[in-house]
């Protein structure tokens, strides 16, 4: 029997806010390649809002991270679970903070920054990260998963548990009795996933998830 799957239900309160329009915008992989910012990535779960980015920024430059929808982060620890980043979710104060504030992630020299970025599991049947993992960068995901994962970035983040499917149903195309050991899903959350897939221009009944 798998373990259930600890699913990150993100934080709890959006407040809204305004971003600097002085700050040159560079995706996460690009600032870091150019030595422009140290980053480490802390793991909360497998779908959702789970991964937090601490940003130091180590120049005066003002840079404005963005995440690009399909990067990879490949889990530096065996048999836990890489992710693919969907989107930018907004600004923490502390990393002890309860809500996410609609603000763009502004780097400052030798100072920490905390965002969050809406990421799932690429891999039903590794192990669930764990908070101490470490990531790489590990390019983009394939065409057919970009597309999908480029209609999910446009969907709302409160139908985590759906985009998870749909992910799992092009990566690892499992049943639904196995899905249901390793994620607790309801047939609203199946019904979303196999919108996500129509829409992204696959056919459900191609994948097992949603065969009788």
């Amino acid at each position: 029997m798998y373990l259930l799957r600890t699913i990150g239900l993100g934080l709890l309160l959006i407040v809204l806010a305004g971003c600097s329009l002085n700050a040159e915008p560079l995706s996460i992989q690009e600032a870091y390649d150019q030595g422009l910012i140290d980053l480490e990535f802390k793991n909360s779960g497998t779908a959702g809002g789970v991964l937090m980015m601490i940003v130091t920024g180590k120049t005066d430059r003002s840079i404005r991270i963005t995440i690009p929808a399909g990067q990879i982060l490949d889990n530096q620890t065996d048999y836990h679970e890489d992710m693919v980043l969907i989107a930018y979710e907004g600004r923490l104060d502390t990393p002890e903070d309860t809500y996410i504030q609609a603000k763009s992630l502004i780097t400052k020299q030798a100072t920490a920054r905390y965002g969050v970025i809406e990421a799932y599991s690429l891999e039903l049947y590794a192990e669930p990260g764990a908070e101490t993992d470490t990531y790489a960068f590990d390019g983009f995901v394939d065409a057919e998963l970009q597309r999908l994962v480029d209609h999910l970035s446009m969907q709302s983040s409160e139908e985590f548990v759906g985009k998870q499917l749909a992910i799992w149903a092009l990566t690892d195309n499992p049943d639904h009795d196995t899905a249901s050991e390793i994620m607790q899903f309801n047939e609203h959350d199946l019904a979303q996933a196999r919108t996500f897939l129509l829409a992204a221009k696959f056919d459900p009944t191609d994948y097992r998830l949603f065969q009788e």
